[in-house]
């Protein structure tokens, strides 16, 4: 039923491509689409998302029924598809650094592309990326805590022995970003949850919640 409202949409778009409120209309429906839908059949709709895009690349609301219908796509796809839909991510916030919901959807898989990465290299080259976001936003709570989550993601690939200065590089920057400290510690707090015998060595990451333990 939503594909058939769907093709109603293409065909009121068709008949009025110039119209930008029935163009947004059109990427809302499609972004509606993805719900629910193979990766496959996510893929060529977020096909069709783009080439919507492209007719109405100055269009801030159709942009953004594009990012959410790419964060989509990312959210079910295998892990050697994720980099390719983060790349187009990053070319839609190329273009839209000042949209904060593109900013806060390609921030948001860069966190889990690094998390979904086992070389440190890569999770290095992600980690570049996410900072080129929060020099353009550094001021964004919600941005310094993507780049910390990012950060923490590193721990997870590197040699034990190279973890706690990583670790201590993470503390001192969230204690010079303190509103993004919460949201950080409950998220922390959730993996030792799952993972306890690593709680000895992020307590330096504990520790700036003040009650020192998980």
């Amino acid at each position: 039923d939503r594909a058939a409202t769907v093709e109603r949409l293409r065909e009121l778009y068709d008949a009025h491509s110039e119209n930008s409120e029935v163009a947004v209309r059109y990427a809302k429906g499609l972004f509606n689409l993805t719900y629910d839908q193979s990766p496959e059949e996510c893929a060529t709709t977020v096909e069709r998302l783009k080439e919507l895009y492209d007719a109405h690349s100055e269009n801030a609301e159709v942009a953004v029924q594009y990012a959410k219908g790419l964060v989509n796509l990312f959210c079910d796809q295998s892990p050697e598809d994720l980099s390719a839909t983060v790349d187009q991510l990053e070319s839609l916030y190329n273009k839209h650094s000042n949209n904060q919901e593109i900013t806060q959807y390609y921030a948001g898989c860069l966190v889990d592309l690094a998390l979904s990465q086992t070389e440190e290299a890569d999770v290095r080259c992600t980690l570049e990326r996410s900072q080129a976001v929060l020099d353009q936003h550094s001021d964004d709570s919600d941005i310094q805590l993507r780049h910390a989550q990012t950060w923490f993601n590193l721990t997870l690939v590197q040699a034990e022995s190279d973890i706690p200065s990583t670790v201590s590089e993470i503390a001192a920057f969230l204690r010079d970003h303190p509103d993004a400290i919460p949201k950080f510690r409950e998220a922390l707090d959730k993996y030792l949850s799952k993972h306890p015998d690593h709680t000895v060595r992020y307590q330096p990451l504990l520790e700036l919640g003040g009650d020192g333990h998980a």
